[in-house]
């Protein structure tokens, strides 16, 4: 009885199972239909690469960081105003500046019209040299003879000079000196907590750095050049070794002249800064008025700054019409009134390169 019940149950059962094994497999079909992906559809691919993609990292992104360029530190007036450089404070990111538009080339009608009557003398005399190398390429290839104003005892100053003097042009040394706003004026730098003693030592440092400087003129200096002690001392060390010196007005107070003339050293004033604005239309302007000085007295000193290249691309561009115009380009030292009883101005061919000039004892 038990065998025939048996036997009457495994056709069941095999049915059980067999419902079971296709519910299982209709179950996971329906799971796979319901997880597949959509169909791929081309107009939608369009469409998402247009919609804005969303910055995740909202406030937190970092923007290209770009290098400033130099500092510029030129000897001038302290106190005169100065266009702003275009420096960003840190992490403040703007826009490239749009293109610049360009400029007019300086012509003979932009400078003073007609010929200065007589003979007219410009001496032009680029301060900062011993900085940079690269940026001395531009003035050293200048037809005229300049004079390069070398800053001492860095890492450039000696090769600096001689680059100079290998094109021709004239070398004296950029000589550092306190000034009123505390700034550092760098190696070698005249200061009133120096005793007299310190001071000709320093000088005798500073123009060893420097190969063939004939004279010197002050590197920032509106507090040293104002101070009786410092130029006393100063201008008795140029006296005893057959040295000029160029006073580059950084300040109304200056007494450079009052004891160059006590000493009888060979003494100039700057008339004009050629980059008070580093605008090129700025820089012309000053050029035109640098020009009318020395229309109206005879000459004129001139000073630009070595890292300001505006100013060389103005001299290389107006130097054809000065010529026409019958204006003399000369070095700084032929502008000076040498006393003979003190020096001497030599020009010697043999001993001092290509146009150079040599100061030497009676």
């Amino acid at each position: 009885m038990s065998a025939q019940r048996n036997a009457a149950l495994v056709p069941q059962a095999r049915l059980v199972v067999a419902l079971v094994t296709m519910i299982v497999v209709l179950t996971g079909i329906l799971v796979g239909l319901a997880l597949r992906p959509p169909a791929y559809d081309k107009r939608l691919d369009s469409a998402e690469t247009e919609r804005p993609r969303p910055n995740f990292l909202g406030r937190l992104s970092i923007p290209r960081m770009e290098m400033d360029p130099p500092p510029y530190s030129g000897t001038i007036p302290e106190n005169a105003p100065q266009a702003p450089l275009a420096h960003e404070s840190p992490g403040v990111h703007r826009p490239p500046d749009p293109a610049p538009a360009a400029e007019p080339t300086p012509a003979a009608e932009q400078l003073p019209a007609g010929k200065p009557v007589g003979e007219v003398r410009l001496a032009i005399v680029i301060d900062d040299a011993g900085n940079n190398l690269q940026e001395l390429k531009p003035y050293l290839e200048f037809p005229g003879p300049l004079t390069f104003a070398v800053l001492p005892q860095l890492r450039h100053s000696a090769t600096a000079a001689e680059m100079v003097r290998a094109h021709g042009h004239e070398v004296i040394l950029h000589l550092p000196m306190t000034a009123i706003s505390g700034k550092n004026p760098g190696p070698g730098t005249i200061s009133g907590a120096l005793s007299e003693t310190e001071i000709r030592m320093l000088l005798d440092n500073n123009f060893a750095s420097i190969s063939g400087a004939v004279g010197t003129n002050n590197h920032m200096g509106s507090a040293g050049t104002a101070d009786d002690r410092i130029m006393d001392t100063v201008m008795a060390y140029l006296a005893d070794t057959g040295k000029f010196f160029v006073d580059s007005r950084t300040t109304s107070r200056s007494v450079a002249s009052v004891y160059a003339s006590k000493h009888g050293v060979p003494f100039m004033a700057r008339d004009v800064f050629l980059d008070h604005d580093r605008d090129p239309a700025a820089i012309r302007s000053a050029l035109r008025q640098g020009l009318a000085v020395a229309r109206e007295q005879g000459y004129a000193v001139l000073i630009g700054h070595s890292s300001v290249r505006e100013v060389a691309k103005a001299l290389l561009e107006v130097y054809p019409h000065l010529q026409a115009q019958g204006y003399e380009v000369v070095p700084v030292s032929e502008l000076i009134p040498f006393d003979g009883a003190a020096v001497r101005l030599s020009r010697s061919p043999g001993t001092t390169g290509m146009g150079g000039t040599e100061l030497a004892t009676p």
